[in-house]
């Protein structure tokens, strides 16, 4: 019936027929695919770095893990693939200066210092750093799998500023997961989450900002 129709049909027509098979295409074949392989890392790596979320006590924290897991997989690859797409077409996506866009690769897509010519006071502050960069680490190794599963050709060719803005994407869903795993380890260790077994993840978080007494490590990540 396609070819029938690419035959008789004005050109236009052909073009757009074409272009919402090739995204029917995408998403039927990288998007969905990929997003449930990241699902599934996502929840072994969540496991094995907090055993304590196998809870039996707790029904409802296998399920926040499932939510978190779903989240974070949709949104690293939609944006991926968007940019990807963008990089493609030659569109920079959009950041106001270079001062910005070096700004939130310094951020976002660099290691935190770990200098160890510090003074004593200051040496928690590397101890942190370097706990933080390898949990970030351990973070992309598992996406880039996924990802060079599905967007192999794509990301073999991009330009160093193409990984800058991946990382750029990826630091800022690293954090978001790192805050959200505070989250439910807070709700489960200040018995949170045991006195309120079906509240969603949105509601814990509320309630941990408002009702408990955080530690300074924990109070940054909450109020990213």
């Amino acid at each position: 019936m396609f070819s029938q129709l690419s035959d008789e049909a004005p050109q236009d027509i052909r073009e757009n027929i074409n272009r919402n098979l090739q995204q029917a295409y995408r998403v039927l074949y990288v998007i969905f695919p990929a997003c449930d392989d990241l699902i599934a890392a996502f929840e072994e790596l969540t496991y094995t770095k907090y055993p304590e979320f196998k809870n039996s006590r707790v029904p409802n924290l296998r399920k926040l893990v499932s939510q978190v897991s779903d989240d974070l997989a949709d949104t690293i690859v939609r944006n991926v693939n968007s940019l990807l797409i963008d990089l493609e077409n030659d569109n920079t996506p959009y950041i106001e200066s270079e001062e910005q866009f070096q700004n939130l690769v310094s951020f976002f897509a660099t290691p935190l210092d770990e200098s160890k010519d510090l003074p004593p006071e200051e040496m928690a502050k590397t101890k942190s750093s370097h706990t933080i960069n390898n949990e970030k680490k351990e973070f992309l190794n598992v996406i880039q799998k996924v990802l060079f599963r599905y967007f192999e050709e794509q990301l073999n060719n991009l330009d160093a500023k193409g990984w800058q803005l991946i990382g750029i994407s990826l630091g800022h869903v690293f954090l978001v997961y790192m805050k959200r795993c505070c989250v439910l380890m807070a709700a489960l260790e200040e018995g949170v989450m045991i006195k309120n077994s079906e509240m969603s993840y949105g509601d814990l978080e509320k309630k941990l900002l408002q009702d408990v007494d955080l530690s300074p490590e924990n109070a940054w990540l909450l109020n990213l």
